[in-house]
């Protein structure tokens, strides 16, 4: 029994040395991946983070060297493809941009032929106005009075019947031709108000809004301008006083409306002024296309062309209201 028990003590000491021996070796075993392992997992990071020059050794056996050197291949193609979407970025990049340049160019071409355009219309109406006004109206005063001196010589004729007759003929001739003269001379402000020659655009705008509440009584029409409210220069004061015009213009004829205000104001922040047409008519929805007639555009254009913007807020009966603002120092 004691030997029995020594051969079990020393075969149990050998157990315990064998397991201690080997807890040892795999420690020792385990401890040498743990370097590159770090390595690799660091590498990963800086990857993930977009950063792809590794620091990893490609010349290393074994399946730590396979790790390695696939995290390497996948580095640098990452890197290869980053680099080949951001030259195509860069490409992208510009040709947007040369479009958008472009774009700009044809803008400011198209403002550049609108304003143009706008010039020598103005230019065109100064001139048939003036046209109108030195031989159209001087031609019809001469033939007023004309029959005037008719009719005058017809009461020298005597209680004939002929000289009556004359008399009336030529005093019909006389208030037709009046009539004609009336008519020449709202041709002539409309193609040219030559009261913002004279009163200015305030003035002008206030003999507008007075002839349209004459010729509308059944809509209240008012004009509210701010004391600071500046000069405007001639390019600025023409297309101001046009498209309010054409506002006022598709209140009567589309609005409906019982009342209509036009407020002119400065607007020091943005450099400008700022005009506002508005109306409590039938309004219409401003947000479809089809819903925009000729007279906006119109509108849109000659604002556009002195380098300002045309606002348009309607809806079914809620009324509109035109906000236009004009840039005084872009002219």
């Amino acid at each position: 029994m004691e030997a029995k028990r020594e051969r079990v003590h020393r075969n149990l000491a050998s157990v315990a040395l064998a397991t201690l021996l080997g807890t040892v070796a795999g420690l020792r075993l385990a401890r040498r991946p743990r370097p590159p392992l770090t390595k690799v997992m660091t590498a990963l990071r800086e990857i993930q983070e977009g950063r792809y020059d590794v620091k990893l050794n490609r010349a290393e056996g074994g399946e730590l060297g396979d790790l390695q050197r696939a995290v390497i291949d996948m580095a640098q193609a990452l890197s290869s493809k980053r680099q080949d979407l951001e030259n195509q970025i860069g490409t992208r990049t510009r040709d947007l941009e040369n479009a958008i340049e472009l774009a700009n160019q044809a803008d400011d071409e198209k403002r550049r032929l609108i304003a143009q355009g706008n010039v020598l219309v103005e230019e065109e109406r100064r001139r048939i106005a003036m046209e109108i006004h030195d031989h159209l109206n001087a031609s019809l005063l001469f033939v007023k009075l004309e029959a005037q001196r008719i009719a005058s010589l017809a009461t020298k004729l005597g209680p004939v019947a002929e000289a009556s007759e004359i008399e009336s003929v030529a005093q019909h001739i006389s208030l037709t031709v009046a009539d004609l003269y009336t008519a020449a001379r709202d041709i002539i402000k409309q193609l040219r108000p030559e009261v913002i020659d004279i009163l200015g655009l305030k003035g002008a705008l206030q003999e507008m809004v007075r002839t349209y509440q004459l010729a509308n009584p059944g809509c209240r029409f008012d004009l509210r301008v701010q004391p600071s409210f500046p000069n405007l220069n001639p390019a600025l004061t023409i297309a101001a006083y046009r498209v309010i015009q054409e506002a006022l213009s598709n209140v009567v004829k589309h609005a409906n409306a019982s009342h209509a205000t036009v407020t002119l104001w400065p607007n020091p922040k943005r450099d400008g002024v700022c005009l506002t047409i508005e109306d409590d008519g039938v309004g219409f929805n401003a947000r479809k296309r089809t819903s925009t007639g000729i007279g906006l555009i119109g509108m849109r254009e000659r604002v556009m062309a002195v380098g300002g913007t045309v606002k348009v807020a309607s809806a079914p009966d809620s009324g509109t209201k035109i906000t236009i603002e004009l840039p005084t120092q872009r002219l």
